[in-house]
């Protein structure tokens, strides 16, 4: 379950949309707000908001809190 999240792909956009996520969990760990990593990342905070709820099924949670347990809880980042 959690491995197919960290797979990422070569080439094409669904790689880098699996990269991306990994990297807002890591911000989201770090503590920065979604408003905070839309602007490091030049991305909407709409796009932000879409790629952390994209995560919790993926993970199985709920919301953006049990997203950064989980994430530390599983290495993912």
């Amino acid at each position: 379950m959690l491995r197919s999240f960290l797979r990422l792909p070569t080439g094409g956009s669904a790689g880098a949309l699996l990269a991306r996520k990994v990297e807002l969990l890591q911000f989201l760990v770090n503590g920065y707000s979604y408003k905070m990593i839309a602007s490091v990342l030049f991305i909407s905070l709409a796009t932000v908001q879409s790629h952390v709820r994209n995560s919790y099924a993926k993970l199985h949670v709920n919301c953006g809190r049990e997203t950064v347990v989980v994430a530390m809880r599983e290495k993912i980042v």
